[in-house]
């Protein structure tokens, strides 16, 4: 796997436990606890969050360890794979009904040939659109 993939993965998931700071750069600090504490309560809602990792990256595991250590309340699964192996997996998953992961890290090929083709990536652009205001 490339490097940029590698580090493309490390910072989806390094934003996702540290939004709070990228979204205080983009709104300040009264929207971005706002945003934090709604984002928190979701979770704890839901009790848990599942995250599709890369097999072999400690450093991604390590971060889910600490959001784990830093919400107790939610507890965190990781699943994973190595190359193709989440694809096939995820999409049983869809097909069952179950959306079980919240955040996959990987390389482009499966998001691009099996999961954009299938229709089940979340679109990103509105969270775009809304950090740059």
């Amino acid at each position: 796997m490339s490097r940029y993939c590698f580090a493309t993965a490390r910072l989806f998931l390094c934003v996702l436990v540290v939004s709070e700071f990228s979204i205080t750069y983009s709104f300040g600090a009264d929207g971005a606890t706002l945003k934090w504490e709604r984002t928190v309560a979701a979770a704890k809602k839901e009790g848990k969050l599942s995250l599709y990792l890369y097999q072999g990256d400690g450093e991604l595991e390590a971060i889910a360890q600490v959001f784990q250590k830093q919400y107790p309340e939610v507890a965190v699964t990781t699943v994973t794979g190595r190359g193709n192996q989440p694809g096939p997996r995820i999409m049983a998953e869809r097909r069952a009904g179950k959306y079980l992961a919240d955040v996959y890290t990987g390389g482009p090929t499966t998001p691009y040939t099996v999961y954009y083709p299938a229709k089940v990536l979340d679109p990103v652009r509105s969270a775009l659109a809304e950090k740059k205001k």
